[in-house]
Parts: structure tokens; sequence; C-alpha cells
């Protein structure tokens, strides 16, 4: 599901966080650093794709949608400033 311009989320049925994590990895490696060149007005430009990913489970207990979609984001700030401080971009 697309959640925003660049924000999507996946729903894994009957997979417990660990098997999320590991299909997040899995999906990582595929995606990230592989570049793509595109054309733009006549001049190729190559991007680099990257992932940056957080877990929600509803087996932390009985939680709405609104509260994994919260878990969820909040996984995914933490993963971005770790992602940050492992590339030395730390603010």
């Amino acid at each position: 599901v697309r959640l925003g311009d660049d924000e999507f989320a996946l729903i894994l049925l009957e997979c417990g966080e660990e098997d999320a994590a590991r299909f997040l990895r899995r999906l990582e490696r595929f995606v990230t650093r592989k570049p793509v060149t595109v054309n733009v007005e006549g001049q190729a430009i190559t991007l680099w794709v990257g992932v940056c990913s957080g877990v929600a489970s509803a087996q932390q207990g009985d939680t709405s949608p609104a509260d994994l979609l919260a878990q969820a984001r909040h996984s995914l700030v933490h993963a971005f400033q770790q992602e940050r401080v492992v590339d030395g971009n730390a603010p």
C-alpha cells in the first residue's frame, strides 16, 4: 500500500517480527545500491536507490491499525537515524 510520496506499507500475515525483519533485509539487498539511469532533458543521470524500513507487529498486543502505523513510523525514524550515524551523516 502506498502511504505517501515515498512511503509504503506491507502487511505480512502470520509473520513475526523476526521473519519480517529477515524479509526486509532481503528486500533491501535487492533494491539498495543498484544504479538506475534516467534521461532528464537529454542528459543521462544515474540515481542510487535505497531502503529505510521499520517494523510493527500486532503480536505485541491488541493493536489498532492506527497504532500499528504509529509503531512502524517510530521504528522507521529510529532506523533512519541509525543509518545516518552509520553513513557519517548524523546531525
